[in-house]
């Protein structure tokens, strides 16, 4: 017989999660209760306590903070005589560009 994983969703976990912040009741209490591994509540714990600081920054700053990165990055592909760099160089900010577009794309869809 195989056994199937028990996937649990995100309002439970986040449930669970803030119960361990709270640090009212151990981890042992908090498995018997949710019937969870206490690994499993520890690392929910840790997702977010790391998550939380996110939730307060200015998504506005940092969108623009990755466009001054990209334009940084754009105008490295020139040398100082203003002549493009070999196409090594051109293939990685295109790669880059690539990767900031999928990121942006991404994160209007959580918005």
């Amino acid at each position: 017989m195989v056994n199937m994983r028990k996937s649990y969703d995100a309002t439970f976990r986040a449930k669970v999660a803030l119960e361990a912040v709270k640090g009212e009741r151990t981890l042992a209490e908090l498995s018997s209760g949710f019937g969870v591994h206490p690994n499993q509540i520890r690392k929910w714990r840790k997702q977010l306590l790391e998550c939380i600081p996110d939730l307060f920054t200015d998504r506005r700053k940092k969108r623009h903070k990755d466009q001054e990165e990209l334009v940084s990055e754009l105008y490295g592909a020139y040398d100082e005589n203003g002549r493009l760099r070999p196409s090594s160089t051109i293939n990685i900010i295109s790669a880059k560009l690539l990767q900031f577009y999928v990121k942006k794309s991404l994160s209007n869809q959580l918005i």
